[in-house]
């Protein structure tokens, strides 16, 4: 829409990187109960 693609991707990325991070938090602090969700 704006024709800046590289921003574009650095949002995908930056929403890609967050789930990631969220992901690996949630694991850690369910690690004791044995559920890993990936």
């Amino acid at each position: 829409m704006f024709g800046n693609k590289g921003f574009n991707r650095t949002i995908v990325e930056l929403k890609l990187l967050t789930e990631l991070a969220r992901r690996i938090v949630f694991r850690l602090q369910s690690n004791h109960s044995g559920i890993e969700i990936i």
